[in-house]
């Protein structure tokens, strides 16, 4: 299995992402009925990046996929509101290596729906070895993540990461 982790990779990194347009709107994830597969592609000490292998959808060379940015704890903002991750739904082109975001929702603790964040839909070039590049291998080839363990919440998915970077004696805030 291929994981892409890099301990050194400052939280900056994933918090700048999310600011950048880990967005989504109210349609972030195809209709409930489909088994959700989340597997992290990337981490860093304080959130984990994956995907919803169950969410690829292909067209041409553009693959359509549900993002999920987590952090390994919540991001209180005031009593009773909290963020703990966000799933976004994503187009990329893996031809041309862009990505346009087409919504995004935002949860907290115990996968709570906060609500939509405003998602944009601007094309975007996807940097070579950029967080949004991890998501790209693994919407584009899938066979990258196909040994990772799947889970079916995000919450687990989350954790997982979180429990494995402890095992490693890799940094994690908590």
């Amino acid at each position: 299995m291929t994981r892409f982790t890099d301990p050194a990779r400052p939280l900056a990194a994933i918090v700048l992402f999310a600011a950048m347009g880990l967005t989504i709107g109210v349609d972030a994830a195809p209709a409930q009925e489909a088994p959700r597969d989340w597997v992290i592609v990337a981490s860093n000490e304080g959130a984990g990046l994956g995907i919803d292998r169950s969410s690829i959808e292909r067209d041409g060379d553009v693959a359509t996929v549900s993002v999920l940015m987590g952090k390994f704890r919540a991001e209180v903002f005031e009593p009773g509101h909290d963020v703990r991750y966000h799933v976004s739904r994503e187009a990329f082109d893996c031809r041309l290596k862009t990505r346009t975001e087409l919504t995004v929702l935002s949860y907290g603790s115990s996968d709570r729906l906060n609500g939509p964040v405003p998602a944009s839909s601007q094309v975007r070039d996807v940097v070579p070895g950029s967080l949004a590049d991890f998501v790209l291998v693994a919407a584009c080839d899938p066979s990258v993540e196909e040994d990772a363990p799947g889970f079916e919440r995000p919450l687990d998915a989350i954790n997982h990461e979180r429990d494995e970077r402890l095992s490693q004696g890799r940094a994690v805030n908590e």
